[in-house]
């Protein structure tokens, strides 16, 4: 079913889910608080590692970094960010978020592929749902039906899809959602004898 991009933002809103772009969310009013306050973080998505010519060296900042062909008027300011709570340790949302698209990644350069940008928002409808899901059940009383939350963790995951869809071909056009994108941290890396001792993988 076809969503309307309206219909998208309303249900991330009714969801709770706060979205912007890296260098406007959390700045301003209850988005703000949340990330001063209540521990939220910026989610890029797809990982903006993956839209680079190459990783990190050494303590160069993000945005100095040259992007792959076929992006014109992306960047890091740009970047459509989501909300997501708490940090990178075991069971929480970013680090479940971060795992599964490392996982992702690392599959993909075993086979030597890589995927489109479209299908790097498809995909991480997957994980998005569980996350999404997991926080309904924290926040529900018992009993509760299951299958009634994972249906709306879905339509919210599937709502930030179609929302990052846009901005995406909104600053590029329909081609960029046929992008093929590097595999982040995961790419092929420079040979030891040629690497930089400052090499981050970050």
């Amino acid at each position: 079913m076809a969503w309307s991009n309206y219909k998208c933002i309303q249900v991330l809103n009714d969801f709770g889910v706060m979205f912007d772009t890296y260098s406007e969310l959390g700045k301003r009013g209850v988005g703000q608080e949340m990330f001063h306050k209540y521990g939220y973080q910026k989610e890029h998505y797809p990982p903006y590692s993956c839209f680079t010519e190459r990783l990190k060296i050494g303590k160069e900042s993000r945005g100095s970094i040259p992007l792959i062909d076929g992006l014109n008027n992306y960047n890091e300011k740009k970047a459509l960010c989501f909300a997501i709570f708490d940090g990178q340790h075991i069971d929480e949302e970013h680090y479940k978020a971060t795992r599964a698209s490392e996982a992702f990644m690392k599959e993909l350069q075993a086979k030597g592929e890589n995927a489109t940008l479209g299908q790097w928002l498809d995909k991480a409808v997957e994980w998005n749902a569980e996350i999404f899901t997991e926080r309904l059940e924290r926040n529900a009383k018992e009993p509760y039906d299951r299958d009634a939350l994972a249906k709306q963790g879905r339509k919210a995951a599937v709502a930030m899809r179609n929302v990052t869809q846009a901005h995406f071909v909104s600053l590029e056009g329909s081609k960029v959602l046929s992008l093929k994108l590097e595999n982040g941290k995961h790419r092929n890396k420079p040979s030891p004898k040629t690497a930089s001792r400052d090499q981050n993988d970050l």
